[in-house]
């Protein structure tokens, strides 16, 4: 399974990160989290966003599951 996986993520990349680059998927796991919360950091900073859509309780934390986004 693992190296089906990486077969197929061989060329992707996520900004500047590429992932299959020889480094285990798992090892990589938090780098790629980063990564995009970085990335949509960077794009909402300084910028009016309200979302709508379901809050859940997930291990007594709140998240939002936003099914509607509009920028300002």
């Amino acid at each position: 399974m693992d190296d089906v996986a990486k077969s197929a993520i061989q060329d992707l990349r996520i900004g500047d990160l590429r992932l299959g680059s020889g480094s285990d998927i798992t090892e990589q796991r938090m780098d790629i989290q980063a990564q995009l919360l970085q990335e949509t950091r960077q794009k909402l900073f300084g910028r009016n966003v309200s979302a709508r859509g379901s809050i859940i309780s997930v291990h007594d934390e709140l998240w939002l599951l936003p099914n509607q986004i509009q920028f300002s």
